[in-house]
């Protein structure tokens, strides 16, 4: 179970890395405005920003990457590749 876990958070991390390039070389918002796309707190972003979130929830993913136009279909049969 924790390889599992294990993966999933690299999964993740990946994703979410990728939604902040994105959000930094084209929209170019704070971390302020990152929140209000995305309907998320500036505390939440500026965490998983920095890192300090272990464990985003999949439902917080998401958002971050809607907020940025990430395809999120790809992002799900990439998180279902990962787990399967």
């Amino acid at each position: 179970m924790a390889r599992y876990l294990q993966k999933w958070e690299r999964t993740q991390k990946e994703i979410l890395d990728e939604a902040f390039e994105i959000c930094d070389a084209v929209h170019s918002w704070s971390i302020a405005e990152m929140a209000r796309q995305a309907g998320l707190s500036p505390s939440c972003i500026s965490n998983l920003y920095y890192g300090q979130t272990k464990r985003p929830q999949f439902r917080t993913v998401l958002l971050v990457c809607r907020a940025v136009g990430m395809d999120l279909q790809a992002i799900k049969l990439q998180i279902k590749k990962v787990a399967a």
